[in-house]
């Protein structure tokens, strides 16, 4: 980037210092005025190009993915330690890394990288859904004698039998189509049907088939009418509103468990939520005749719960309720013996509605990112910032194996003191107008 391409660095404070003695001076109303409109105009626009890189960077972020949130000295500490692990503490370890390797070494290591890495092909053990089919020797049986003319030898089997995968193709839900052979007493004109193979249901849609409907459309999210379009491609043709019926009838059938689940989750310790957008057809046509004001948005509610014997329950809820209206919910059905449950989220308000005591534990990997993101731009204060949150982290990762009263306890005398620092300098960041209240930076401290 060239020098006159750079965004000039402003201390806002230096600016209101100015803005200051202005106001002191002789200068005409009109003339000081003038001045402060135009000084803080130029505030302004240097938060505004701020705002544009950085967003143009989120925006990079997006199409080619981020690489890593990992500061370089978080790279180099953890490199350090995995090789520095496992010495004694006397210095025998450092002495032998600083050996020179070898040739055999050198050898063996340049070898290892000129070796290709993998092929792109999966091991027979990859598929554990597939059909298998033993194929058996016709003619030769152990003991025989040697196919092979030039040959006195006799056959006997081989421990691993060769394998060979082979693909086919099919459509989602296959059909079957059984004649059943029908006789009729010519007496009485009775007619008897010969039954249909062992294991075979009678119904017209095997619970295979419903399930399959039910995964594509719900689990693999394609629509009704792409399913249907590959039926058809396929000479099993399934139309949409008998997919449509096949996935309610599913539904009805799993709506008990899904209750149960809620109700073992409303019992859970920790209650992860957060909101996704979704559009739902039937909500898109009410918000026609909808007045303004009227709430008219559309989300999908991701609820994590991990119970108390630490498993995980996922519940999703689609609708126009937001995480935290349905999480209330799911309050509302807890028991009133248990300890109050620890919610965590990110800090958006929506997440956070409802009348119900709980912890509040607000996502730090979230606040983190906001100056992991203005970090070019606010370089000296977002790499405080971030150093302090990654002494938090370590902390977290000393407590890995810790029972939860250790772990809290061990955060509570190792990361409580770090998070109240920061609190602090924050407070006397935004209180001694040092930094913008709506500048990136102000915003991330606020957030």
């Amino acid at each position: 980037m060239a020098d006159s391409d750079k965004i000039p660095q402003i201390d806002p404070t230096e600016i209101e210092i100015l803005i200051e003695k202005l106001e002191q001076n002789k200068l005409e109303e009109r003339e000081r005025r003038l001045i402060v409109s135009l000084l803080r105009t130029f505030l302004y626009i240097v938060a505004q190009l701020q705002e544009k890189k950085i967003t143009l960077l989120k925006i990079k972020d997006m199409i080619f993915g981020r690489k890593s949130e990992k500061s370089k000295k978080e790279k180099d500490g953890k490199d350090g330690d995995q090789a520095s692990g496992g010495s004694s503490g006397d210095g025998e370890s450092c002495e032998q890394s600083r050996e020179p390797r070898n040739e055999k070494d050198e050898s063996a290591g340049a070898e290892s990288a000129s070796i290709k890495r993998g092929h792109g092909r999966n091991p027979v053990s990859a598929y554990p859904g597939a059909k298998k089919v033993r194929c058996r020797h016709r003619e030769l049986q152990p003991g025989h004698d040697c196919p092979d003319l030039r040959c006195e030898g006799r056959v006997y089997p081989v421990l691993r039998p060769h394998q060979f995968t082979q693909f086919t193709g099919q459509p989602a839900i296959t059909i079957t189509i059984y004649e059943q052979e029908v006789m009729r007493c010519n007496d009485c004109g009775k007619e008897y049907e010969a039954p249909l193979p062992e294991g075979v249901s009678p119904n017209r849609y095997d619970e295979t088939a419903d399930a399959a409907m039910a995964i594509i459309k719900s689990g693999l999210a394609t629509p009704y009418n792409r399913s249907a379009a590959l039926q058809r491609d396929c000479g099993m043709p399934l139309s949409e509103s008998v997919m449509s019926e096949r996935c309610k009838a599913v539904s009805e059938a799993l709506y008990p468990i899904y209750e149960e689940m809620r109700r073992q989750a409303a019992d859970g310790k920790v209650f992860y939520g957060d909101d996704t957008p979704v559009r739902i057809l039937e909500l898109m046509k009410e918000n026609k005749e909808k007045e303004p004001g009227e709430r008219v948005g559309m989300r999908t509610s991701g609820i994590v719960v991990r119970a108390k014997e630490g498993n995980y329950i996922a519940l999703y809820m689609s609708g126009r309720k937001h995480a935290g209206e349905n999480l209330e919910e799911l309050f509302k059905m807890r028991s009133p013996y248990l300890e109050l449950p620890i919610h965590m989220g990110d800090a958006l308000s929506s997440n956070w509605s409802g009348e119900k005591e709980r912890i509040q534990a607000v996502c730090l990997a979230h606040a983190r990112r906001k100056f992991w993101e203005i970090r070019s731009f606010y370089r000296v204060e977002c790499e405080y910032v971030l150093e302090r949150i990654g002494e938090v982290y370590q902390n977290e990762e000393a407590t890995k194996e810790m029972s939860p009263e250790l772990r809290l306890e061990y955060h509570r005398t190792q990361s409580g003191p770090i998070m109240e620092e920061l609190r602090e300098w924050m407070e006397r960041e935004m209180a001694g107008k040092k930094v913008e209240p709506n500048s990136s930076l102000g915003k991330a401290i606020k957030y």
